[in-house]
């Protein structure tokens, strides 16, 4: 059969697989792009620089909806997306993970989904199906979850308040409009993980958000996951507290949780007067939580000790 695409199309969708030396896995992701029911896109590989044989893999697929562009050298995931989004010429633009895996009627469903949501909403997101972890974050091979949790509905809407607490929306499951991704402007360069979670809290900002729950993707995480470096956490959630905090200042509650969690991660890396400033903060904010309490005077304890 053959393809053809049609760039002037309002639904064509350039689709962003950022890529750092997963020749491994990479060609099962590409492949869940270029096997959609939707044929009309475009398939940008950002590469981030990588030295194993990301570049002949993507090369030795014959397809021309696939566009290979390059970094000059390794600067991160979000570096990479930007690159990306910088190269995409669709009305539409979708993100994918190199070691995850669309459902083949991903961008079919989204495209619909997003037309009949209304001119106010300018994305769309849909359910993630994970392996490799359970709803406890408790890691290992067969153990499964989805996210969002499809116990806890997600209204469509205006997401800032529920996205204070937690991201709802991982990148591979989301359809943006391209109007609107230009004036949410491109992810935080300076952030080593959480980057997805700032960039849909901005996101949120400029324009309502439309969720469908069904699954769109299977992750599967990795041993390299960056989301498991505690330092990462740390830095990320700090930088992300302080860049967004008009919006976390408008609900205690979850700005308490946020700076009791990045203290907890402060705790475990030794930083045990930082972590204890993060939790008075968070006890000042919910002075009723005994966790904080608990976590300041275990941080107390241990820096007068240190």
């Amino acid at each position: 059969m053959r393809i053809t695409t049609d760039t002037e199309s309002p639904d064509f969708v350039s689709v962003i697989i950022p890529t750092y030396n997963r020749a491994h896995s990479l060609g099962r992701a590409m492949r869940s792009v270029l096997a959609q029911t939707y044929t009309n896109l475009e398939l940008i590989i950002a590469d981030d620089a990588s030295t194993d044989e990301t570049e002949n893999l993507v090369r030795s697929i014959d397809d021309p909806r696939i566009v290979y562009v390059r970094q000059p050298e390794n600067r991160g995931a979000s570096a990479a997306r930007n690159l990306g989004l910088a190269r995409a010429r669709g009305p539409l633009i979708a993100f994918q993970d190199s070691d995850d895996e669309w459902l083949l009627d991903k961008l079919e469903m989204q495209i619909k989904a997003i037309s009949e949501a209304g001119p106010e909403f300018g994305a769309t997101f849909g359910v993630k199906l994970i392996y490799g972890h359970d709803e406890n974050y408790v890691y290992g091979e067969g153990r499964t979850c989805v996210a969002p949790d499809i116990d806890r509905p997600v209204a469509s809407g205006d997401l800032t308040g529920q996205l204070i607490h937690g991201n709802l929306i991982s990148p591979q499951t989301l359809m943006v409009r391209a109007d609107v991704a230009r004036k949410v402007g491109g992810f935080d360069e300076r952030l080593p993980c959480n980057n997805d979670w700032e960039y849909m809290l901005r996101l949120s900002k400029v324009t309502q958000i439309q969720h469908t729950p069904f699954p769109v993707v299977v992750a599967y995480i990795s041993d390299d996951s960056i989301h498991r470096n505690v330092r990462s956490k740390a830095r990320s959630f700090l930088l992300i507290l302080k860049k967004h905090s008009d919006l976390f200042e408008q609900d205690y509650k979850a700005y308490a949780g946020k700076l009791f969690a990045a203290g907890r991660w402060l705790h475990k890396l030794g930083r045990h007067r930082a972590a204890a400033i993060c939790m008075w903060k968070a006890i000042q904010l919910a002075p009723g939580r005994p966790k904080p309490w608990l976590g300041f005077l275990q941080s107390r304890s241990y820096h007068a000790f240190s």
